[in-house]
């Protein structure tokens, strides 16, 4: 069995998954940000539901949060709270 580390498994959550496009409009950055992020291993976790880097990606709103935390404070998720 081939191990290949860009695949993880999305655990299970109340919430759908949230699209790339969906995560680039709350942090403010291009799609294309957001995917140079993955091949660097950097941004939010980030789900693949296949095995191809072009495979469908999906980020849950609960590693979207604690990236921003991390990266922008606090004033971040307060942000979030707003817009939903």
């Amino acid at each position: 069995m081939t191990f290949i580390p860009y695949i993880r498994s999305a655990p299970r959550s109340r919430q759908p998954l949230m699209t790339r496009k969906q995560v680039a409009v709350l942090l403010g950055v291009t799609v294309s940000c957001l995917e140079k992020w993955a091949e660097l291993r950097k941004g939010p976790k980030f789900y693949r539901q296949g095995t191809s880097k072009h495979s469908h990606t999906g980020y849950r709103i609960e590693d979207v949060e604690q990236f921003g935390r991390e990266c922008y404070g606090d004033e971040f998720v307060a942000t979030l709270a707003t817009c939903n």
